[in-house]
């Protein structure tokens, strides 16, 4: 449960290192929750699960594939590449020529490597998002069916089961349509929201934002 004037921050990242989406209130990126076997709260044989682990589902747990829209290859300053194999590469920018340099520095707020000094050659992870939060320019804002761009399949990119709604590459912006998830907030209410991580691998490198 988290309260009201929730913000889940979030910036699109370099690679899909962790996997998650909202429950409640029901994302747009869930909108295969209307195509068996998602709508049991299952997958695809084979298929990358975004079920939830604990138990609850189906019930409140039909995330459908909600957890497989994301940008990756995303470093300060510069336009998601969409290759998720070389932003693991220690000091990567997808940019050739990086002109935005670290502005988060504090050992704090750095989430990993947080004993290296700010800018070193050893801080190997000075231009991942988090580290000028804002800069990353993404792929699309509501992310992409498995992390995929430019219509080919991009190295270390996710999976995105075909259906009647998107495929993998699709843009979220472009394919997602406007959705009443049922929850109506008054200003100034408490309310309830929950989520799931479906794959923590480390560092949350995976994000999106939701400002409620």
């Amino acid at each position: 449960m988290m309260r009201r004037a929730l913000l889940l921050v979030a910036s699109a990242a370099p690679s899909a290192l962790g996997h998650g989406s909202l429950l409640y209130p029901l994302p747009r990126g869930g909108v295969d929750r209307d195509i068996a076997p998602y709508s049991t709260g299952k997958n695809p044989p084979g298929h990358y699960p975004c079920t939830c682990v604990n138990g609850t589902g189906p019930g409140p747990c039909i995330p459908a594939q909600s957890c497989l829209w994301f940008n990756q290859g995303c470093t300060i300053g510069c336009p998601c590449s969409g290759n998720g194999t070389m932003s693991r590469r220690p000091n990567w920018s997808s940019c050739a020529k990086p002109t935005v340099t670290a502005t988060n520095n504090d050992p704090r707020t750095r989430s990993i490597n947080r004993g290296a000094k700010a800018g070193s050659a050893e801080d190997v992870y000075k231009f991942f998002p988090w580290r000028a939060p804002g800069t990353a320019v993404p792929a699309d804002p509501c992310g992409v069916a498995g992390g995929d761009q430019h219509g080919i399949h991009q190295a270390a990119g996710g999976e995105y089961f075909k259906t009647k709604h998107a495929q993998l590459g699709d843009k979220g912006s472009q394919v997602l349509k406007p959705f009443f998830s049922g929850a109506r907030w008054a200003a100034g209410a408490v309310v309830n929201v929950s989520w799931f991580i479906q794959a923590n691998h480390g560092a949350m490198t995976y994000t999106r934002t939701l400002l409620l």
